[in-house]
């Protein structure tokens, strides 16, 4: 498997939750990189279902879009996707902190650390509020008429010094030379 960023490896933690679909092989992959030994960390749809957020999470899916990143502020590579039980989140991989993913696309199978936070938490605030919550980019911006969003999951990067976020990190899934890096 080969690291890419700073994130060191740590054990499993991620307990599943309904229509979760996750290999075994996929899980041990993430686990190796991502979790620190002994901590649990829910799934974006357990979340939901406990009405929680600005939580830290571990979640598996698919691309569905690739968003235009965001190059104002801090650099933000977005794009949206749907959790194994069925949630959306747009993901927000800030990149002046960890390497892009040059070869993103639709359909892409990514394992994903970081905090999760719900859309409801994120409307009516003010620039200035987002950026206290972490976020420096529009929320909503690139979303379709139709398109529906559960949240925003970002934190998929290393933790600067000073911050008490445990690390985040990405990792790509899809068979092939690629898989098994992971972007913190």
């Amino acid at each position: 498997m080969e690291h890419i960023g700073a994130m060191g490896t740590g054990g499993i933690s991620s307990q599943p939750g309904a229509g979760y679909k996750a290999t075994p092989k996929e899980i041990q992959t993430v686990n190796n990189g991502l979790n620190k030994p002994g901590k649990v960390y829910p799934t974006v749809k357990m979340l939901l279902d406990q009405g929680k957020s600005n939580v830290e999470s571990i979640d598996f899916g698919r691309v569905t879009r690739v968003l235009p990143d965001d190059n104002n502020g801090l650099k933000h590579q977005l794009f949206i996707v749907k959790t194994d039980d069925g949630a959306y989140v747009k993901v927000a991989h800030n990149t002046d902190l960890a390497p892009s993913i040059k070869y993103i696309k639709p359909g892409m199978r990514i394992g994903m650390k970081g905090e999760f936070i719900r859309q409801g938490a994120l409307k009516n605030k003010s620039p200035e509020e987002l950026q206290s919550m972490g976020i420096s980019f529009d929320p909503f911006a690139g979303l379709m008429k139709n398109e529906s969003l559960d949240g925003i999951f970002h934190w998929t990067h290393h933790t600067p010094s000073g911050s008490s976020h445990d690390n985040g990190g990405l990792v790509v899934l899809d068979p092939g030379p690629n898989y098994g890096k992971i972007y913190d």
